[in-house]
């Protein structure tokens, strides 16, 4: 039996890989945060369908294979989201290693190793250039999906949500308040928090919504529109679209975070105003994700000061 961090949750001990699967989506579920489950089931998927392709054992895939996994993360992901993928799988391993349902855990660190801190670049922020190519690209594609697409950029730029806030919103989270439309969304914690749509990005979402599957979800899944929009579907949407822009490099759902971030100190904004927009519980986070040149102008600036104080 394995206590997870929830109190008093337990996994049964499993007795084929088909039931494996399902405790391992009972480990899932057990998680307080829909944001946090909706990444756990993708990463879960994620290396599954990997495992599948390669022909490989689930309960011992072999360092080859879990190398072979990290390797080809790097072709769509960030070093700090491959850590976050690989963190996770390890987590899930070491629950069943527990339960008595493998002998090892393949993703742990002395197995197989994190990018290391040096590579962990922070994410750049998204020029607005390349925001205008991507929606260029997407504007020629006349198609439900071209209409989808379109709502996804909009909005991660406007927004600087996370790509799980955004592909968790659902319709009934979207509300009028006078004449502005405001989504509450679900932001790390589970906890629901209202972000303002401008009038351009709520004509790029009611367009979408005109065409868009009936679900209960803003960005259903085309084949079970009863569920939300898998988070790597995001990434995959932006792939396919900066390579359709003619971008050299892709475009990923934390640079439009960044660029939001980055635009509002650039703007002057109180920092205060911009930690609660980004929904982050502490400053120094919202200024980790600032990516301007700060307080070259400030030796300017104090002596236009002096001047000005010494002319009174």
């Amino acid at each position: 039996m394995l206590d997870d961090e929830a109190p008093g949750h337990q996994i049964e001990v499993a007795r084929s890989w088909p039931e494996v699967d399902a405790a391992i989506g009972q480990l899932i579920r057990s998680r307080r945060s829909i944001n946090t489950r909706s990444a756990y089931q993708d990463d879960w998927t994620k290396w599954r369908a990997f495992v599948a392709a390669r022909v490989a054992d689930l309960a011992a895939p072999g360092l080859a294979t879990t190398t072979a996994f990290r390797d080809a993360l790097a072709e769509q992901y960030a070093p700090t989201s491959i850590s976050r993928i690989l963190s996770s799988l390890s987590f899930f391993y070491a629950a069943l290693r527990d339960a008595g349902l493998v002998r090892t855990n393949p993703f742990a660190r002395t197995w197989l190793p994190r990018p290391e801190v040096g590579d962990l670049r922070r994410t750049p922020a998204v020029e607005e250039d390349v925001v205008a190519r991507l929606e260029a690209a997407i504007a020629r594609d006349d198609t439900r999906r071209g209409l989808r697409d379109a709502a996804i950029v909009r909005l991660l730029h406007e927004t600087g949500l996370r790509r799980a806030s955004l592909a968790t919103l659902r319709r009934d989270q979207l509300r009028r308040e006078g004449s502005a439309l405001v989504a509450i969304v679900t932001v790390k914690g589970g906890k629901e928090r209202p972000v303002r749509i401008t009038e351009r990005g709520e004509k790029v979402l009611a367009a979408w919504l005109a065409v868009a599957p009936s679900s209960p979800h803003v960005f259903p899944q085309e084949r079970r529109p009863e569920r939300h929009l898998a988070l790597a579907t995001i990434n995959k949407v932006l792939t396919a679209r900066s390579r359709e822009a003619g971008l050299p490099d892709v475009a990923a759902p934390h640079q439009f975070r960044a660029a939001f971030i980055t635009t509002a100190y650039d703007a002057h904004l109180y920092e205060r105003d911009i930690q609660v927009a980004a929904h982050h519980a502490s400053a120094a986070t919202t200024r980790g994700y600032d990516r301007g040149q700060r307080g070259d102008d400030v030796f300017e600036q104090v002596a236009a000061f002096r001047a000005r104080k010494s002319n009174k």
